[in-house]
Parts: structure tokens; C-alpha cells; sequence
């Protein structure tokens, strides 16, 4: 296992969650602003997040270029 692939890689995908969140968290803020006492929005928002990800790396192809250069095929 390449450490530094691997560390570079996490950072990648921290970013593109951090991308993600910023919006969605923001909307959340203002559809239901001060409700901290909810846990279910975060859960709710979690997913979305997951979701979004996922999609962006689907189709922007970032998936297919981990698959062909990442750490994870690297066998």
C-alpha cells in the first residue's frame, strides 16, 4: 500500500465532501434555522451528502479514474 496515495486520496475526497456540505448545510440553516436540537436533520443531511458525493464522483468521472489509478486497484 502507497501511504501517500492513500493520504492524498482522503484528502481529495474531504474536499469534495466539504464542497458538498457547505451548500446543503446552509440550506438546512435556513429552512429550519436554530433547530440544533433535532438530530434527525443531520442524519438527514448525511445521507444527502453521501448521495450528492457519490454523484459528482459517478459522473464527473472520478470514479473511473480511482478505479484505473488508485490505491485500491493497485495489485
Amino acid at each position: 500500500m502507497d501511504f501517500k496515495l492513500v493520504l492524498t486520496e482522503a484528502f481529495i475526497v474531504g474536499i469534495i465532501i466539504l464542497i458538498v456540505a457547505f451548500p446543503v448545510m446552509k440550506i438546512q440553516e435556513y429552512y429550519y434555522p436554530g433547530d440544533i436540537a433535532s438530530p434527525q436533520k443531520y442524519w438527514v443531511s448525511t445521507v444527502i451528502i453521501g448521495m450528492l458525493s457519490h454523484l459528482i464522483c459517478e459522473f464527473s468521472g472520478i470514479n473511473k479514474y480511482y478505479c484505473k489509478n488508485g490505491n485500491a486497484c493497485q495489485r
